[in-house]
């Protein structure tokens, strides 16, 4: 009788499930590389199955169609994908909203985690544990939650062959060590970053790095040209016939960089491999719920928010790191 009883207790170790942490994926190329690094950090942690739901959220995303992107990276293969419907999921999300106060706490807690605090680290949210499975909807952007996998994530956030189209030429230009890539994003976005922002950055760019060449992203090439000309020490990465996800790449690249307040770019000016990178960012107040974006290493040009799509550029000696 006691063998039988070890024999089934050992039978339900050896069988026993990992603990599922089910993302439900959403917005933008910048925000969906937040929620996966996120939830990756806690998989490892706690030695869950991460799976992706690439449909749900999409599905409803009426407004600006956003689509599931990070196909293009090379991600761990110990990620699944959720095979259950996205109106299945939906209707489960939705229930759970509407009566999460009539279930008891014990399941509803255990089940759907929402982030708590948009843009703030929760330190409870960090040390989730999941003892069966739990689904996220959040974005989760600070990188406190993901810097203890920092090197795994720059390693599994590359690009799978084939994705870019072949810019040898550029590429080598933007490795040199004195590349300065600047992301500038207008036509899609309210939060519009003046020309005195850019301007600034420039200036503290060439203080900082010997003979800077400077390479510009933007959705709005004209706007640019308006309001700075021709400097010689400027180079335009068209995107004529290329996808976000080419310039993703190129601006990464980079050695150096000089970012809005863009997901995107942060991105890309995070994953960036130059061991002595500058990144110079504009202040925490000036990006949406996000007041713990910014890592420590980043130098932040302060500015005073006037509206929407106008702001006021501190003088120089009063910018800093963050």
């Amino acid at each position: 009788m006691r063998q039988n009883t070890y024999a089934f207790l050992l039978t339900n170790i050896m069988h026993k499930r990992k603990p599922v942490v089910k993302l439900l994926l959403c917005g933008g190329l910048g925000n969906q590389l937040f929620q996966y690094a996120y939830a990756r950090c806690l998989a490892v942690r706690t030695g869950s199955k991460l799976v992706l739901d690439t449909k749900t959220l999409f599905q409803t995303d009426t407004r600006y169609r956003r689509r599931y992107e990070l196909a293009a990276f090379n991600l761990s293969s110990d990620v699944e994908y959720s095979n259950t419907s996205g109106l299945l999921e939906r209707a489960r999300f939705y229930l759970y909203r509407h009566f999460a106060g009539q279930l008891p706490a014990r399941w509803a807690k255990g089940h759907f985690i929402e982030e708590s605090h948009l843009g703030v680290f929760d330190e409870s949210q960090y040390n989730l544990f999941p003892v069966h499975s739990i689904t996220l909807k959040g974005y989760w952007q600070c990188p406190q939650y993901f810097d203890s996998i920092e090197n795994a994530l720059k390693d599994e956030l590359t690009l799978k062959p084939g994705i870019v189209a072949d810019e040898e030429n550029i590429s080598v230009q933007l490795k040199g060590a004195s590349s300065v890539g600047i992301h500038v994003r207008r036509n899609d976005y309210a939060r519009c970053l003046s020309s005195d922002y850019y301007r600034v950055a420039m200036q503290r760019m060439r203080e900082q790095v010997a003979s800077p060449r400077f390479f510009v992203f933007s959705d709005d090439f004209e706007w640019w040209r308006n309001q700075f000309g021709d400097l010689p020490d400027v180079e335009f990465v068209s995107r004529i016939g290329k996808t976000a996800i080419d310039d993703f790449h190129l601006l990464s690249l980079c050695a150096h960089f000089i970012i809005p307040n863009s997901t995107f770019s942060w991105w890309a000016a995070w994953l960036g491999r130059s061991p002595d990178k500058i990144v110079i960012a504009p202040s925490k107040s000036i990006w949406v719920d996000s007041s713990e974006i910014l890592p420590r290493t980043w130098q932040i040009i302060e500015v005073r928010e006037k509206s929407l799509a106008t702001e006021e550029v501190m003088d120089s000696q009063e910018y800093g790191p963050a």
